[in-house]
């Protein structure tokens, strides 16, 4: 397949609005419904399809892949996103806030980043075992140089079930950091809360002053 941004004769810096009109063009040109070539179509919509999604974008330019995420992958992102989502909104009810007063972004990308993290270093604790156990396995040897060297063999049969835990941290961190680039391109509409500073009484009227804008105006 061709490079997509030449597919859909864009810049690489395209915006979605000009991936839009792109697509309007390219459609209104190659659509099947009008002569066109419906494999050259179907690329077209693929294209459409990667650049306009920030999180697939991002991975095609790093690494030119057009492969559709697998199931199991898909499922990760979406499970780890829903818990990111309702532990944050279950955290501020636990705290008596208002989840629609908060800036859940802010709030998200800070959890994202300490997962990140806290992967990170499970991923270096781990390498710093299998390097070990590398080292040790290879000390390991038999004099008589046909024999099995049986010493060597148990020493590296954890080393499987390590590669299988490390290939499962990556693939945490790489949803994760597909989770941040889906945060810092989104954005929450919170509402600032409003608060009471002070009250006076008029004429035994109790009048209360109020700022969004946390700013205490000096009325007791």
């Amino acid at each position: 397949m061709m490079d997509l941004y030449t597919i859909l004769e864009v810049d690489r810096e395209a915006t979605l609005e000009q991936l839009k009109a792109a697509l309007r063009k390219q459609s209104k040109e190659h659509h099947p419904d009008k002569g066109g070539d419906e494999q050259l179509y179907k690329e077209i919509l693929l294209a459409f399809e990667i650049l306009a999604d920030p999180i697939k974008r991002k991975r095609y330019d790093e690494t030119g892949s057009t492969d559709a995420r697998p199931d199991n992958s898909e499922s990760q992102f979406r499970e780890m996103l829903h818990q990111l989502v309702h532990g944050a909104i279950a955290f501020m009810l636990e705290k008596n806030m208002n989840p629609e007063q908060e800036n859940m972004i802010a709030m998200m990308v800070d959890q994202a980043k300490g997962q990140e993290r806290g992967l990170k270093e499970k991923i270096k604790a781990t390498e710093k075992k299998k390097k070990i156990l590398l080292g040790v396995a290879k000390r390991f040897k038999r004099k008589n140089k046909n024999a099995p060297n049986i010493l060597k063999q148990v020493v590296e049969q954890p080393l499987q079930e390590i590669e299988q835990t490390l290939a499962r941290f990556q693939g945490l961190l790489d949803t994760t950091k597909e989770i941040l680039v889906l945060l810092n391109d989104s954005e929450f509409d919170f509402e600032k809360a409003v608060k009471t500073y002070g009250k006076i009484n008029l004429q035994g009227i109790e009048i209360k002053f109020e700022s969004a804008w946390g700013h205490d105006w000096g009325c007791k």
